[in-house]
């Protein structure tokens, strides 16, 4: 499916010669390092990258937000998260949504990360904590060469104690809620380790560009299943 689909997009792309045409004009402002051989391999790689990612990964967020309405909530991940008694009903979950939308989308894929983790490749000579015995037990540690892979897990980096209070508490008042990874890195809220806190881009070199436009779809979807979305003008 995923060839057929990758398929029709290329032939879709060959009949609009405008669509070409911004493709091949993209492709040929990237630096050397990034060009592809063609507009039509460009726009491959990018809807892929936003088949894969981008549009699998919102709709396994949806999925998480559309069972917190259910009674109870219906997570499978429910034993990791603790809902306070501003959440004890459907009703009640729906006027905290109302309440600041994203920021209930935001709570909740902190807690129950559509994307759970990923992986990074290492740029030097680093020493990491390793488990001595069978790679669980003890305390030691490892150098590890450039160019060997490590995964990174958003999932706990999410509820690191040290960041969040209460870290399973579903509360989208935190005030640390902008310092949630969920995104491959912060948004919303400068590095506050800097003085001159850079933006959200510099900061964090692999945040996801669709970030804004997952919310809002996200947004978009569970206000018409809730019947929030406001009607059309005539």
């Amino acid at each position: 499916k995923i060839k057929r689909m990758r398929r029709e997009q290329a032939e879709l792309f060959d009949r609009h010669p405008q669509l070409k045409q911004l493709f091949v004009e993209i492709n040929g402002e990237l630096s050397q390092a990034f060009q592809r051989g063609s507009g039509v391999e460009l726009m491959d790689e990018l809807m892929y990258a936003l088949g894969w990612f981008g549009i699998t990964a919102t709709c396994l967020g949806v999925e998480s937000i559309g069972r917190v309405f259910n009674e109870p909530p219906g997570l499978g991940s429910i034993n990791l998260i603790q809902f306070g008694r501003d959440m004890a009903t459907p009703a009640s979950r729906v006027d905290l949504y109302i309440e600041d939308k994203e920021r209930f989308i935001r709570e909740l894929w902190r807690l129950d990360p559509p994307i759970t983790s990923a992986t990074t490749v290492m740029q030097r000579d680093e020493e990491i904590a390793w488990p001595r015995l069978f790679g669980c037990i003890g305390s030691g540690a490892r150098l590890v060469q450039p160019g060997t892979a490590r995964q990174y897990v958003i999932g706990m980096a999410n509820r690191d104690v040290t960041i969040f209070k209460d870290p399973k508490l579903f509360n989208p008042r935190r005030p640390e809620l902008n310092l949630a990874l969920t995104w491959n890195g912060c948004f919303g809220k400068h590095a506050q380790t800097e003085a001159d806190a850079q933006m959200d881009e510099a900061a964090y070199r692999r945040i996801c560009p669709g970030r804004y436009i997952s919310l809002d779809v996200a947004r978009a979807i569970i206000d018409a299943v809730l019947g929030l979305d406001e009607p059309a003008e005539p």
